[in-house]
């Protein structure tokens, strides 16, 4: 179970999307943000937290549209 958290490079929150299939190694993400807006083309930031443990991955990745 884990919960993966979306941010544009300023540091506002996109989107929210939980996981918690073990045996499915991704989620699905519509490029949306949380209330349905479609994000622009851009480089945006993602934390991932294990909910079990507390330890959370950084990253980035860019949307080319």
């Amino acid at each position: 179970l884990c919960e993966i958290k979306i941010y544009t490079l300023a540091g506002d929150l996109v989107n929210t999307i939980r996981h918690d299939n073990p045996n499915k190694g991704f989620e699905d993400w519509n490029l949306t943000s949380s209330v349905g807006q479609a994000i622009s083309s851009g480089i945006y930031l993602f934390s991932v937290e294990d909910l079990k443990n507390g330890q959370v991955q950084i990253g980035k990745f860019v949307v080319i549209k």
